[in-house]
């Protein structure tokens, strides 16, 4: 039996798979307590790139760990010569 949690996010993944009609790879993220995870998967479900808040130092706050997760899966992304994404 599903929780109204779960039943939401396959629902909303779902969503995003049924509108994404350029065949463009999603990005997940995950926020957890005390970090914050960041994924680019292809169509297939193969992760191509990934970022988290523990690699870097853990005496900053929230909002500026999302920052630099964030900066940091852009960079993986340009490497990759991943333009487009659906969020």
């Amino acid at each position: 039996m599903l929780n109204s949690y779960q039943r939401r996010k396959i629902r909303v993944r779902n969503n995003v798979k049924k509108n994404n009609k350029s065949n463009r790879p999603r990005m997940t993220v995950n926020r957890t307590n005390k970090n914050i995870y960041a994924q680019i998967i292809n169509i297939d479900g193969f992760v191509l790139a990934q970022s988290s808040s523990i690699l870097f130092d853990q005496k900053i706050n929230g909002i500026d760990k999302a920052k630099i997760v964030g900066k940091n899966i852009a960079e993986l992304c340009k490497k990759a010569n991943i333009e487009n994404i659906v969020f």
